[in-house]
């Protein structure tokens, strides 16, 4: 089993990288965002995913388009590492942790230390 992750920001080819890989045979979430008129194609990203993103952007008072750098030491702070659980959850109901599965969302190019942990 392979888990990739497909880091970039918007308009950078993300989609139709995880798509690609999508069209091969990796899994990209069981609840994606549907395509609308700035990607027809799709989106190929995982609501769920997405949604906690923003949630842990909230957490640290900031937003995805936010140019400001993280607060020092974010990943680690109690309200944040807690949902370390919650992460791991998303993954487990959202991906077939026994296939090929591919996860991208914009988002995670600032977010990715805690997702890794």
């Amino acid at each position: 089993m392979t888990f990739l992750v497909v880091l970039g920001m918007h308009r950078s080819g993300t989609s139709a990288l995880t798509g690609l890989l999508h069209k091969i045979g990796f899994c990209s979430g069981l609840h994606q965002e549907q395509h609308n008129e700035f990607n027809e194609k799709g989106y190929f990203e995982s609501l769920p995913v997405r949604r906690e993103n923003d949630n842990i952007f909230r957490t640290i008072a900031r937003r995805w388009h936010d140019e400001r750098l993280l607060p020092e030491e974010w990943a680690i702070k109690t309200e944040v590492h807690s949902k370390i659980p919650q992460l791991e959850n998303i993954l487990k109901a959202e991906f077939d942790l026994t296939w090929d599965s591919v996860v991208k969302d914009p988002r995670m190019c600032r977010l990715l230390p805690l997702w890794q942990q």
